[in-house]
Parts: C-alpha cells; structure tokens; sequence
C-alpha cells in the first residue's frame, strides 16, 4: 500500500506569492510561470483575437456603403483597398491564428491586417475632401482606439499595433503623404492620438486582471491539489502499522470485507493466513522491547515478500500477530504461502535465548480456505485461521496447519464448503 504525491501544476507556491506581490507596473512572470500562464489563457485569447480579425473585416465591408455614396471613384478605391486588400489580409490572419503559433508569431499575425486596415483607411481619407475626409479620419481615430477594447493583444503587442498605427494614422493626417485634407489637422492627430494612448492603458489593465486572476485561480488549485496530497497521506497514516509500515487492522478488515464479497460474487475460493511468532513474550522479555520491535519489522519484510506480491494483501493484526489475505487461492496453494512465510522467517536465522526447544525465532501458522463465500460470513473464515494457529500452537508450533469452517452446507449439496489440510 503506497500513496505517491498528487500532480501538482507546474508552478509552485512560491512562484505565484512572488507574482502576486510584484509591482504593479510588470505584467510578465517567471519564465515556468509565464508558460503556465500562456498555455492556460492562450485558447481564450486566441478565439477572442479571431472574433476581432473577423469583426474589422465585416466593418471594413459594411464602409463600402458610404464609398459608395461619396461617388464611383471613392467606391472603386473602397473596392480595391478594403475588399481586394484589407479583407483577405484580416481573413488570412484569423485563418492563421487557429494553427499552433508562437507567442511572438500570433502577436505580428494579429498587429499586420490591424495596420493595413488602418493604412487603406487613412489613404482613402486622403483622397477625400471636406468633410467627408473628416469622418474617415475621425472614424479612422476611432478604430485604432476601439481595437484596444475588441483585440486582447499582450501588452507589448498592443503597445506595438497602437504606436505603429499612431505613427501611420498621423503621418498621413499630417501631410507626409501629400496635402492633408482636412484643416486642424494638428489638432486632430493629437486627440486621436491621446485616445489610443488612453485605450492602450485600458488594455494593459484589463491584461494586469487578467494575469491577478489567473494567479489567484492557480494558487487555489494548488491549495486544492496540495490539500488533497495531505488527505491522501493522513489515510495512508491512518492504514499504515508505524512499527512495521505492513497495513494496520483497520486496512486489513476494510480489505478483508471488500475481498469477501468479491468472493461471494465470482463464487471464487479465498484463504487467510494467521501468523504468530512463536514465545515472542519470552523473546521481549531476555532481549528487550528495543530488540523485539527489530524482530517485528524483520518478520513483517519476511512477510511481505513471501505473499504474492500483485494479490495478496499481508498485515500486522495486533501485537505478535501478522495476517494475509490469499485471494483466489486454493487449500494447496495456501498451504504452499503459509509454508514459504513459515520458511522466510526461519531463514532469519535471528537468536531466541528464550525459546522452549529450539534457539530461533519461530511463527506459527494458520490457514483457513474456503471454496465459496456464500454458505459463511468473513468472521468465519477469520475465527477459522484463528483456531488452525491455535492447532499449529498445540502441535509444537514452527508449523501450519489448517482447519475447517463448519458452517452449513448449501442445499442438495454434498460437496464440503471448505477445504482442510496440515502440513508440518
């Protein structure tokens, strides 16, 4: 019986209070927490990016209406600009984003289209005049600060898009380009720049949220996942013989019980073993408590290497006694387990200065094995192996011996429930 310690997530206690209690002005972990991070929001953000490519390319359709009311020429431009350029770049790029990419790949797949929107709408403007090039250029302004609400960019990609858009957006209304054509053309470029700056703040704090949220979900499940560790062990402790390390009483009938209506169900045979080593009072008595608790845990090591190791399940009852429980095993077979365990521990070779007739450690077993479980109840098979050690005991003891349950036989049935035997 052994528990081993709960998969634990990827970063630790100390990783998230670090991050928890950074600055304010940082937003990026430690490298194990920051791909912990990465691989937990990536989906989400991803989906959300996608949403907003799509969003802007059916915006970018729906500005082909008022092209086409300003005149032939300006829907021709919108036509080449928007649906034969712009569109097919935010689909190629909503279209990428669904592969595997890198951090730094999704972030320049994203910040492209954004920027050729932003270019062929502010070319468009330019060939514009009055104030129909105003409401381009105003509503220009305003996609570069509604794509910091709408794309949940990390925050140097957004700070990337946002700039580079700026720099776009007021180089053309500034006249880099050729005559811009709208007049306070200064004093538009920097409001409609102050508004992005605004909107990537905004950005930027809905990424600090996020990443506290994350944190805080993550030191949860590690409490939860720890907690749960800790759980497990109190059990194995509440199971476990501390002197020994075999499993205690209690485990021993909890499994006892479960093996028994297994038993019961698939009418398959079950055997017990009750091991007790033999003057062991004496043996406590000339060496010392020190001495007999070594003695225990060597026959304990004896014991459970000599069960079979993947089925059977080998306790400490209490005291000097020891028990196995053999399922599936027949009377041969049991005989056969509580001979070898009688011989491992005589192997030992361990002194007994106290021992009537002999100047070795010693066990005595017994073995009870019944052929179905339906006729009888656990107790009996125990009280069973309880009486075949106390023959083995009468017989001289260092021996196994094996003794019937008598219970009464199932109906129109003259086949005995259980099997007897002796050896030594």
């Amino acid at each position: 019986m052994s528990i081993e310690r709960a998969n634990l997530p990827p970063e630790s206690g100390e990783d998230i209070g670090a991050a928890l209690a950074q600055p304010w002005y940082r937003t990026r972990f430690v490298p194990r927490l920051e791909l912990h991070f990465e691989s937990d929001t990536s989906p989400t953000r991803s989906s959300h990016l996608r949403f907003a490519l799509l969003l802007i390319a059916g915006v970018n359709l729906f500005l082909l209406i008022p092209d086409l009311q300003v005149g032939h020429a300006q829907l021709l431009r919108g036509l080449v600009l928007r649906l034969v350029i712009t569109v097919p770049v935010l689909l190629l790029a909503a279209w990428l984003i669904l592969r595997n990419l890198p951090v730094w790949a999704q972030g320049c797949t994203a910040i492209f289209p954004v920027l050729v929107a932003v270019a062929a709408n502010s070319w468009i403007g330019l060939h514009s005049s009055g104030q129909t090039a105003d409401r381009y250029f105003s509503g220009g302004g305003l996609g570069i600060f509604v794509n910091n609400f709408v794309m949940p960019l990390r925050p140097r990609h957004a700070a990337l898009c946002t700039l580079a858009s700026i720099a776009l957006y007021d180089a053309v209304l500034l006249g880099a380009l050729g005559p811009s054509p709208i007049a306070q053309s200064p004093e538009v470029a920097f409001n409609m720049s102050l508004l992005a700056l605004i909107s990537l703040a905004f950005r930027w704090r809905e990424e600090v949220h996020c990443r506290r949220t994350f944190l805080l979900t993550a030191r949860d499940r590690l409490h939860g996942q720890q907690l749960a560790w800790a759980n497990r062990q109190l059990t194995e402790l509440s199971y476990t013989d501390s002197l020994t390390g075999l499993p205690n009483r209690r485990y021993f009938d909890e499994i006892l019980a479960k093996a028994w209506n297994s038993a019961r169900d698939r009418a398959d045979p079950l055997a017990l073993l009750m091991i007790d080593v033999d003057h062991f009072k004496n043996f406590n008595d000339s060496l010392g408590h020190a001495a007999g608790d070594k003695c225990l845990q060597r026959i304990a090591h004896a014991l459970q290497f000599s069960v079979r190791v993947e089925v059977d399940t080998a306790a400490r009852y209490g005291g000097e006694e020891f028990v196995a429980i053999l399922p599936g095993a027949s009377l041969d077979e049991a005989l056969g387990i509580g001979e070898r365990v009688r011989a491992a521990i005589a192997a030992l070779e361990m002194p007994h200065p106290s021992r009537p007739g002999g100047n070795l450690v010693t066990v005595s077993v017994g073995v009870a094995t019944c052929v179905s479980a339906r006729a009888i109840t656990a107790p009996d098979l125990l009280h069973a192996a309880d009486d075949a050690l106390y023959s083995a005991k009468s017989q001289g003891r260092d021996c196994v011996v094996a003794k019937p349950i008598l219970a009464p036989a199932p109906p129109n049935s003259i086949t005995p429930d259980l099997a007897t035997g002796s050896l030594g």
